[in-house]
């Protein structure tokens, strides 16, 4: 379905499908612009998401199953709010990504497989009417991939959830096997070479456990960690059992005084103790350890905070938060403060304790919207707030698109693709 229907919608949008044309083409202009907005959106969508997406409007010959997928679902629905001359065509889109969210849940329902059979129904009759429009001229629009869409339900009854089943590593391991040919008279026997000395390595890695010492330096991370498993470098807190936080690291930084005050207008709202009496026990000086990053366990999201963004040209974005205080809202991780309360019976349950505290600048949405469940935009950003690191639930990205951005929220119940070495 990912690389057949979806490629599909796109050249009858662009006007490439078999010389059928409709109202449904986007202007050249205007494909050409997604085509940029998308090259553009990749540095702020974190590495985890997806690959580097290439231009939808001049490479889409370079785009895999994964890449159509990624950019469907999550891409399309920001990219192309409000580009057609009808707005049909973009909710007959969006009801597919529907589907595909529900086909990629993780665990799935006997009633929700049903109702995605409806609604899969519907889609395709929603697909005749627009499309094909009863013309046998445009047959051609009612490929036999459209039909095999039908029988999705039953396939997910037999063969359990999609993810079960889907193809994508093989498909990246293709490609690895093609960027591996490197003799033009003898590609298979080269090929065959270079798979053989791929599994003596591999089988040598496991046999003498050199995992660590022939690992990649982005992959040693992942390697040397303690008895608590924690990495080199990192350190976890009292109190936050699923926070670690993750160099860079200083015990000599100094915050602004704007910093401090949101810190104390927190502190404020938590303990309902007077500004005065924050400001005497904890004053401006005492703030001095920070860090850089925090990585979320078991198996969470990662983030930095944006100061070190710039240390690293090629380093994606991944400083947009998904959080709750106490609604849903999103923004960006400038700080991560580490605060030592006094021991000091005036501050309650906080006394002697440690507090990781998170300073965030908020993205205006509207309140409480979720991005997980339809398009969320934001054009402004709100004044810096301090709160708690464990309100961090999630990373998110973003994609810019006519003087605003779109929010890319991946924290629904589908599932995604995630890339190990076993």
């Amino acid at each position: 379905m990912f690389e057949n229907i979806i490629p599909n919608l796109v050249s009858l949008w662009t006007g490439k499908f078999k010389g059928i044309r409709g109202d449904y083409e986007l202007e050249a202009s205007v494909w050409e612009q997604v085509g940029e907005e998308t090259v553009n959106a990749v540095k702020d969508i974190p590495a985890t998401f997806v690959r580097r997406l290439p231009n939808i409007a001049t490479d889409r010959s370079l785009y895999t199953a994964e890449s159509w997928v990624f950019w469907f679902m999550y891409l399309m629905p920001i990219l192309l709010q409000n580009r057609f001359n009808n707005s049909v065509y973009y909710d007959h889109a969006c009801h597919l990504c529907d589907i595909m969210v529900v086909s990629l849940q993780f665990t799935i329902t006997l009633d929700e497989i049903e109702q995605m059979r409806r609604d899969i129904i519907k889609w395709i009759r929603e697909y005749e009417q627009i499309y094909f429009r009863y013309d046998m001229s445009c047959l051609a629009v009612c490929t036999l991939t459209i039909h095999i869409l039908i029988h999705m339900p039953d396939d997910i009854i037999f063969c359990g959830p999609a993810w079960s089943t889907w193809a994508f590593y093989g498909e990246r391991f293709c490609g690895t096997l093609q960027r591996q040919v490197g003799s033009h008279s003898a590609p298979y026997a080269n090929l065959t070479n270079r798979l053989i000395y791929s599994a003596y390595l591999f089988q040598i890695t496991c046999r003498f456990d050199l995992s660590d010492i022939l690992a990649f330096p982005d992959d040693l991370n992942d390697f040397e960690k303690d008895d608590a498993g924690l990495a080199g470098g990192e350190r976890q807190y009292a109190g936050y059992p699923c926070s670690v936080l993750r160099p860079p690291y200083s015990s000599s930084s100094t915050i602004t005084s704007n910093e401090y005050h949101r810190i104390v207008n927190y502190l404020k709202e938590v303990t309902g103790k007077s500004e005065r009496s924050i400001k005497h026990s904890l004053p401006i000086t005492l703030f001095t350890e920070t860090w850089g990053k925090v990585r979320i366990t078991p198996r969470g999201d990662s983030f930095r905070t944006n100061q070190i963004l710039g240390r690293d040209q090629n380093a994606r974005n991944n400083s947009g938060v998904r959080m709750y205080r106490p609604q849903l809202f999103y923004g960006e991780l400038n700080k991560i403060i580490v605060c030592s309360i006094p021991d000091d019976a005036s501050w309650g349950a906080l006394q002697g304790t440690t507090k990781l505290l998170a300073l965030i600048t908020p993205w205006k949405t509207p309140r409480g919207k979720d991005a997980a469940e339809g398009v969320v935009e934001f054009s402004m950003k709100a004044a810096q707030i301090a709160t708690d690191l464990q309100s961090i639930s999630a990373v998110v990205g973003k994609v810019k698109t006519r003087k605003r951005y779109g929010i890319i929220d991946r924290s629904s119940a589908s599932t995604s693709t995630t890339f190990i070495d076993t």
